[in-house]
């Protein structure tokens, strides 16, 4: 049995590029993540125009409790990469 969700991510800081989206699962008794999906690559993300990246229908079983987002990005004019993760819980 599994949970079917979808993902808008909108950028709500500066304008970026390079940007990298990676979601993971936990498993039952292991301290290993299992990747969803391809890593997502988005050459821009404008703040300015508003378009999210959207993933639909992206399914997580119900035995994984944990949902964590990895998002890395760089900033226009610079090359310095960042990154931010986010954690979902399931119950």
């Amino acid at each position: 049995m599994y949970h079917t969700y979808c993902l808008n991510m909108k950028n709500v800081g500066k304008d970026v590029h390079d940007v990298k989206v990676q979601l993971f699962r936990n498993e039952s008794n292991s301290n290993t993540k299992y990747g969803l999906l391809p890593t997502m690559e988005s050459p821009e993300l404008s703040q300015k125009d508003g378009h999210p990246l959207h993933v639909s229908n992206f399914s997580l079983s119900e035995e994984a409790t944990d949902l964590n987002i990895v998002i890395t990005w760089k900033e226009k004019g610079a090359e310095r990469e960042y990154q931010e993760t986010f954690t979902f819980h399931q119950k």
